[in-house]
């Protein structure tokens, strides 16, 4: 279990499923208890037969290093003192469509109390890039259904805005985390594992895009 330095009350790990799983567990339970479309992704219930379900992606290996990694964001905020509380989590890992992309922010969720810090920002998706770079990466992806697309337009406009201007440019109101910069809106709807989907990309060494003809959607 790796971490990284908590700034500001938070830190990441690096979760292994061997010594962590209670934890995403109890972090699952909570998510699906609130209900909502939103949380199915986070479904505990006999979990081992629905494939969708990130406790399923993460038994099954998806996640697994090399080729993938799990990550939690923690809270020294809460719990007993000397014991840190996992409020959020996010997965990345190989894409199959291309050996030097990977797909990032899979199955997020992050606790209600602590949406307002930016937490996939500031602390998930640093951890990711940084890992899909470090085994050969050299563009970064994100996905969104229709639900969710907004929020892949919503990187894009700000982006489009960063290329236009000197000024700092606000994300949800609050200014834009690095990692969110370059991220731009791929003119397609792609199909990945079965589900019509949205795509941001960044590219990781300034130069490389993914050719993603081959996934395009029929629709």
């Amino acid at each position: 279990m790796k971490r990284a330095k908590p700034r500001g009350g938070y830190g990441t790990l690096q979760l292994q499923y061997t010594c962590d799983f209670d934890r995403v567990d109890r972090l699952c339970r909570d998510a699906f208890s609130r209900g909502g479309s939103n949380y199915k992704n986070m479904d505990w219930s006999d979990w081992q037969s629905k494939p969708w379900t990130l406790l399923n992606k993460w038994a099954n290996g998806v996640f697994d290093p090399p080729h993938g990694c799990l990550y939690g964001v923690y809270s020294d905020h809460e719990g007993l003192a000397g014991v840190s509380t996992l409020v959020g989590v996010s997965g990345v890992y190989r894409s199959e469509f291309d050996a030097h992309t990977f797909i990032g922010g899979v199955r997020t969720w992050i606790s209600p109390a602590h949406r307002l810090y930016m937490l996939v920002g500031d602390y998930l998706l640093p951890r990711q890039i940084e890992f899909a770079k470090q085994h050969g990466g050299r563009a970064f992806v994100m996905t969104f259904n229709e639900e969710s697309k907004r929020i892949a337009l919503l990187l894009d406009a700000v982006n489009r805005q960063l290329d236009s201007s000197a000024e700092q440019v606000k994300f949800f109101g609050k200014r834009t985390p690095e990692a969110y910069v370059g991220m731009r809106l791929y003119p397609h709807k792609v199909r990945i594992q079965n589900t019509d989907q949205y795509v941001v990309i960044r590219s990781l060494d300034g130069q490389y895009v993914p050719n993603l003809t081959s996934i395009h959607s029929a629709r």
